[in-house]
This record gives structure tokens, sequence and C-alpha cells, in this order.
């Protein structure tokens, strides 16, 4: 295995980069690095993360960079398909007790842990459940547990393999909050001996174990002792390891991947979109044939919020409390225009509400933009022509400034109304929405976890801010979503937030701008790679073409 060899040589050329001129940046030399003179690390799967990575704890995995390395060292009790269905992992099967308030596990029992080289038990699951839930190891996971699991003695061994989790109160998505990274299971000998050092120490059950990790890259290699095997009988996975390079510059990312030095890039950036497609989204062809596009739902919704606290608001925004007025606005806005204009075809126009439609069976279609009725009920709510409105202002990051003077250019030209635009950086506009400052404010909302009920928590007028920013109060919606936490057949709870969904349109607390789509280029040696919505993928079915 080259591992070090890659390491050295991916070193020697940071090092050589430090002193040559910045202009330069030596793409040539970067992707010599890549390269060696053995043949083996041709089944490894080569892909670059360009944000900081430090930590490979599971209850820190905050980013989806992070969540993406942690899924392929840890396992959960239970995952998501790539059609997002849950399916067994740890577990091969769960039981629902008590009204939804004990969840019951039972474990495989063919499982080993990489270095340990322990089975699975249950005390695993319930170490590792404790220690998220720990105030000295203060992780951000820790959320999945508090409030919802009871205080004493909330997980329960019952034997080596049946473990309890019990809840404080019944909540039908539990099962989906438990696919997160955050509920990965540790060994409990790595808990034990390694309990606040495992931000650089990994002992999970994972297709791929940690080899080694240095400033400039990341290697995982093969689990042999794996359990899980093909429909024929073969043990996956079937890569022989994962190469993490971390290339914080998206445009040298991308020139790497076209002289086929990653197997894996994420588009994002305007300037990376640039170079693959045109404005309507169609990708070149230059492009597609050295690559394989992967376009697929991405579980995030962007809006503009509205403030409807009377009491915050100034008398000049106060229009914004009239439901009218609200739907009003959001019928003058082309969000196809929009999508197209600044997303690059990367977006799905408003068609099921607030929820993203990847989580709806069939999503309704309603129309989102409608200036003739935007306008009729404009002149409803007293304002015919736009005359006597008063101004208004939206907050926004500076990313999303391109966004909003779409915005307030089709609010003029469709309804007459003059609006300003403040510019706010990302912290600032986030403590500010928190305290109820802003009458409206640029907003995203991503999926937690696959259920709808992550969006609709949203508007839960019992919630604080976060996540109920609008302080959007509404009895029918609030007993809606009380009556689908306890709604554990999977149809009814889908119809219940149908319901609310519905809710939201009418009352528009906020205005759905769009929902995200997401662009991943893949390249042609790559077989069996799936991503599902959250974004999230596993690389055990991955093999390299021949």
């Amino acid at each position: 295995m080259l591992t070090a060899t890659m390491l050295n040589m991916i070193r020697m050329c940071f090092d050589t980069c430090r002193y040559l001129p910045k202009v330069l940046i030596i793409t040539p030399i970067l992707l010599s690095c890549s390269q060696t003179d053995e043949d083996s690390e041709k089944n490894f799967f080569r892909m670059n993360i360009s944000v900081e990575i430090n930590s490979l704890d599971p209850g820190f995995a905050t980013t989806q960079h992070k969540m993406w390395l942690v899924s392929q060292i840890y396992e959960t009790l239970v995952t998501v398909d790539s059609n997002m269905n849950l399916q067994p992992e740890l577990a091969t099967k769960w039981e629902i007790l008590d009204s939804g308030k004990r969840y019951r596990f039972y474990l495989r029992r063919n499982v080993k842990f990489h270095y340990s080289k322990e089975p699975l038990t249950a005390r695993d699951v319930a170490e590792s459940f404790y220690r998220l839930i720990d105030p000295e190891v203060a992780a951000p996971g820790a959320w999945i547990f508090n409030d919802r699991v009871r205080q004493d003695s909330p997980f329960v061994v019952v034997n080596d393999s049946i473990i309890d989790i019990y809840l404080e109160r019944p909540f039908a998505p539990f099962l989906y909050m438990l696919t997160m990274p955050y509920a990965s299971i540790i060994s409990r000998k790595a808990i034990k001996e390694r309990y606040k050092d495992l931000h650089r120490y990994a002992d999970g059950t994972g297709p791929f174990k940690l080899k080694t990790w240095e400033e400039e890259a990341l290697v995982l290699v093969k689990n042999e002792d794996y359990w899980k095997k093909d429909p024929k009988g073969n043990r996956l996975p079937y890569l022989d390891g994962i190469f993490v390079s971390f290339i914080t510059d998206p445009q040298i990312e991308l020139h790497m991947f076209l002289q086929n030095k990653l197997d894996f890039i994420t588009a994002g950036s305007p300037p990376v979109l640039n170079k693959i497609m045109d404005r309507t989204g169609k990708i070149y062809d230059n492009i597609l044939k050295i690559a394989k596009p992967v376009k697929h739902n991405f579980l995030n919704t962007e809006y503009l919020g509205f403030l409807l606290d009377s009491n915050a608001l100034d008398p000049a925004h106060r229009v914004l409390l009239n439901p009218m007025v609200r739907k009003a606005l959001s019928l003058a806005i082309d969000r196809q225009n929009l999508i197209g204009t600044s997303k690059y075809g990367l977006g799905l126009t408003f068609t099921s509400g607030f929820v993203h439609p990847g989580l709806w069976t069939k999503p309704e279609t309603i129309p989102p933009y409608n200036p003739s009725l935007a306008s009729k009920l404009l002149a409803q709510a007293g304002f015919p022509g736009g005359k006597g409105f008063p101004e208004l202002t939206i907050y926004t990051p500076p990313t999303y400034l391109d966004y909003m003077l779409i915005v307030q250019k089709q609010w003029e030209d469709n309804l007459g109304i003059k609006t300003n635009i403040e510019v706010m950086q990302p912290a600032t506009l986030r403590e500010m929405m928190v305290k109820g400052r802003l009458p409206i404010f640029r907003g995203s909302w991503i999926a937690d976890y696959p259920d709808p009920e992550t969006f609709l928590v949203v508007f839960y007028s019992k919630m604080p801010a976060p996540p109920n920013y609008t302080r959007f109060s509404n009895p029918f919606f609030d007993s809606l979503y009380e009556q689908a936490l306890t709604t554990f057949d999977q149809k009814k709870r889908q119809e219940l937030y149908k319901k609310m969904d519905s809710v939201i349109i009418e009352q528009a607390p906020v205005i759905v701008l769009f929902h995200d789509q997401a662009l991943r280029l893949l390249s042609k040696r790559i077989k069996g790679f799936k991503i599902n919505d959250m974004g999230m993928f596993n690389l055990e079915y991955v093999s390299i073409a021949k």
C-alpha cells in the first residue's frame, strides 16, 4: 500500500508551493503530487474536502464534510437508503413499545470493531449514547437526545444483543433521528481509553477504517472484517480504500478532477459552475465526455421570512401582519427566473409549501408565480397599484444579494412597491433573527433528518427562535403538529404533515424562494455510487471500472 508515499509526495508539493509566487499556484505540481509509480492506488476512491476537518468524533459531525467521513468509519442502529427509506444497519430489527415511549433494538451478532476487534454489544450502544449526552464532552450532536429521552437511565441494556431507549414523551420521527451520524456507535473500549481524544482516534464498525491523517490528506482503508456482504455473498467493501485531499481552492479542485486525479467533486461555486454548464443548466459536452453528472435533490429550503410579532415590528412593516399582503408578495416573485439567473437551474420551484418536495410521496403542484392575482390581493388589502404601501427592508447575507435584487425588482415591477436591501454578515443576521429584530430576512432551512417534521417544526408556536424565527402562531397548525408526533403510521402521519404544509401555504409566514438541488461530478471509472437527498453517501458498494 502506497499511502505513505502519497502523503510524502503531497507534503513535498505543498512545501514547494509555499515558496512560489501566488499567481503561479502550480496546478501541474499539485497534480503530480497524486501520481505514483505504482498501481495499488487504482482501487482507491479519490475525493477532496475543501474545508478544514478538525474532528472525526461522530458527536461533532456538524458539517456535511465531517458526516461524509464519519459515515464511512462508523455505523448507526438504523439508516436510510438512497431513496430515503429506513433500513436496518447495526440493528436487525426494532420494536416501538409503550405507546411510543420505548424503542427496543435487536443487534447483529457478527459485527467487530476496527481496532479493538471486540464484538458489538448493547453496552457499546449504551456507552456511545451516554457519552453523546455527557455535559463534559459538550458534543453538538447531544440535541438529538437532550429533552427527548428520559432523564433517569434512558439507555437500558437488556442483554448483549438487545437495548432499550426510553423517551420522555412519544416522538414519531425518532427513528429518523437515529440515522444521523451523531448516533454512531463507538467501541466502549475506545470510549474508556480515549474518552476525550476521539476527534483523532476512530474505532467504529463501518466499511472503512482510519489509516493515516496528516495535514494535507487523510487515508481510509478497507475494513477486512466488515460484516456486510453483497447479494452474491461477496464481502464488502469492494474498494481498497479512500484517499481524501484537502484543497481549498474550488478551481484547482475542478482542474484536478478534469485531469483524472479526483473521482468526485461538488460543483457549488459560481466560478466552477460557469465552467461546467451554461445558465440554463445544460452541461458542456467536454465535461460529459469525462464525467458523470449527478444532480439530485438536496433537502434545503431557501426562503424569505416575515417577523410576525406585532410588538417587535415598526409601524411601516406592520402591513406584513396581513396574510393577504404576504401572499401578494409571494405571488409576485418569478422563482423560475430566480433559479435560472442565479442558480444555473439547480433548484425546484415552489411546489409543496415549506417542506422540500423530496420528502413527499406525491408532491402537489402549486403555481408559484401569478402577478395578476398578486395585484388583486394587494388591492384587496388596501393598496391598489402599490399606492400608500410603505417601503420595506429586506435583510440578507452577501452571498444572496443577487437573489434579493431580483426580488426587489419584481416587487416594484409587479406590485409597484419599493424595497430597500440591507446586507449583513451571516453571524450578525442570525443573531438579529434570533432576537426578532428583522421584519423581512433571507433564511434557509436544511433538514436534519429525512422526515417532514424537521421542516414543519419551524412554525410550531411553542418553539423559540431558532427554529421559529417568524414567531408564527396558529392553534390549528399546533394541534396537527402535536397529533403527528404521536402518529406512528407513516401514511397517516404524511396526511397530517400535508395539512400542516397547507396551513403554511395559506398563511404565508415565509415566502419559499426555491427548494435546493445539488450537482456532483463523478469520474467515469466509478461504479455503484449513490447519493441520497440528505447529500449523504456510503462507498461500500462502489467499485472501480477496469
